[in-house]
């Protein structure tokens, strides 16, 4: 490596990579951290479209409408011949869309730069993320930090579970991790958004309470590799992802 190139990657960019952070929780804690530590420069990643994709109307019906609800009574006296689950699906839509471009505005006050990549980590091979973020300009070796808070639940008591709904629910925490991991190869801080309910259960979320054991289990492989890093083990020069292979389901 040429003294140049040094300088030049000292020189770029890094940015702060947040799964499940437009809406929610997670996106009231963003805020909160850029109005206290402003300058960051965040690629927020979610499975709604992107609000530049919403329909017109309905994302104009939203500046006027209170709640969800609401939303879902004005496009049905707009448009009465749409039945329930259209109504339903286009008010779901359009209310989450207005929540992120919400979201984006707020954080873009008090940000560098503020990105949100339409993409569902759980599902897409690495190469999807990799194309996203190429396609915004940034190399994924820009990537020194991730807050990884994507979530599903789908609450029913085991004895009604199936193994479909059981992996619908451990994809996003489980396989987006492992996304990621492989995708970005510069992660320097690790960010998980796990829940009580991986220590104390919570009656029908057998499968979330998994899905969040499993991230602290793999919090604990991180955090082992930064103690043995400090204490100049051989932990620290093994692969991230060979080290978690065996946490992972």
């Amino acid at each position: 490596e040429t003294e140049l190139e040094t300088e030049l990657e000292t020189e770029l960019e890094t940015y702060t990579v947040v799964t499940g952070g437009a809406r929610g929780v997670t996106a009231q804690c963003l805020i909160a951290l850029t109005q206290h530590e402003p300058h960051h420069s965040l690629i927020l990643i979610g499975r709604t479209p992107h609000p530049n994709t919403a329909h017109k109307d309905d994302l104009l019906k939203t500046s006027s409408a209170a709640d969800e609800p609401a939303l879902r009574s004005m496009i049905a006296r707009a448009e009465p011949q749409l039945s329930i689950k259209e109504l339903g699906s286009r008010a779901r839509l359009a209310w989450a869309q207005f929540e992120i471009e919400s979201t984006l505005n707020k954080l873009k006050k008090n940000s560098k730069q503020c990105i949100y990549l339409s993409l569902d980590i759980s599902h897409s091979p690495s190469n999807g993320l990799i194309e996203k973020l190429r396609g915004q300009g940034i190399n994924p070796s820009q990537v020194h930090t991730v807050i990884h808070a994507a979530g599903l639940i789908d609450d029913r008591r085991l004895v009604a579970k199936s193994m479909e709904s059981f992996k619908r629910v451990l994809s996003p925490k489980v396989d987006g991790l492992e996304t990621l991991i492989h995708t970005l190869p510069n992660v320097m801080y690790w960010m998980f958004f796990s829940s009580v309910s991986s220590a104390l259960g919570n009656i029908g979320q057998t499968d979330y309470a998994a899905a969040n054991a499993t991230l602290d289990s793999i919090a604990e492989v991180i955090n082992q590799r930064s103690r043995a890093a400090e204490e100049g083990s051989s932990l620290a020069d093994s692969s991230l992802a060979s080290s978690i292979a065996s946490k992972l389901p």
